[in-house]
């Protein structure tokens, strides 16, 4: 039975940071939905998601935003990766790593061309590590 009625206060500040890098209300809205879907639904798909929520769109509606919508994944990681450097353990080093992330410098095409490199891409870049990189207020 489906039971979310509102988005978890995570996701609520995560939409509160990086919202305005999408078009309109609805992508806004199936990016919380599908967020708060990450942590919450038993099956992590499309439909899965979708039948957690009291009240949505149709389940197409969620799945046009994940496969079809027009957003910038480069702009919302870049957002990301700047709001990383306010918070100390967060921040570059001098091994060119984010604790906890797992990729490591050298390792990916950036670095075979000589730039610094410190993340793996996603199959929807940006949009699930909005939520596990916090920083302060």
């Amino acid at each position: 039975m489906p039971g979310i009625v509102e988005f978890p206060k995570l996701v609520q500040d995560a939409m509160a940071q990086y919202g305005d890098l999408f078009a309109n209300e609805c992508q806004r809205r199936h990016l919380a939905e599908y967020l708060t879907g990450l942590f919450v639904a038993e099956r992590k798909t499309v439909l899965g998601i979708h039948d957690e929520f009291a009240e949505t769109t149709d389940q197409s509606c969620l799945n046009r935003f994940l496969t079809g919508a027009a957003w910038d994944a480069e702009a919302l990681n870049e957002r990301r990766l700047e709001r990383l450097q306010i918070d100390p353990s967060t921040r570059y080093s001098d091994q060119g790593v984010i604790p906890g992330c797992t990729h490591q410098p050298g390792m990916s095409r950036g670095s075979r061309e000589g730039r610094p490199t410190s993340l793996v891409q996603p199959a929807w870049p940006g949009i699930g590590s909005l939520l596990y990189h916090r920083t302060p207020g």
